[in-house]
């Protein structure tokens, strides 16, 4: 979600190459890491055949992030700043 949220505020700013490059040395690498070293016991098997994919999950889309100038993110934010101190 974090990454979603980084990509709806700021994907604007970057060109189609810069994007290429980041989420193939980025954010690509850092999910396969990160599945390769899950330990993590499987809760529910959805099919027992590998080509056979849920995405139910897909049906409903994410809200959008706040705006940056959301009141309960600023809030958050001067209470980093408080904390910080």
């Amino acid at each position: 979600m974090t990454v979603r949220a980084i990509l709806l505020r700021h994907g604007y700013l970057f060109s189609a190459n810069q994007w290429k490059a980041v989420l193939q040395q980025s954010i690509l690498p850092s999910f396969v890491i990160a599945v390769e070293n899950d330990k993590t016991p499987a809760m529910d098997i959805i099919s027992e055949s590998p080509n056979v994919s849920n995405l139910d999950f897909l049906s409903d889309p994410l809200p959008l992030p706040p705006h940056e100038n959301d009141p309960s993110l600023l809030k958050f934010a001067d209470l980093v700043k408080e904390s910080q101190r």
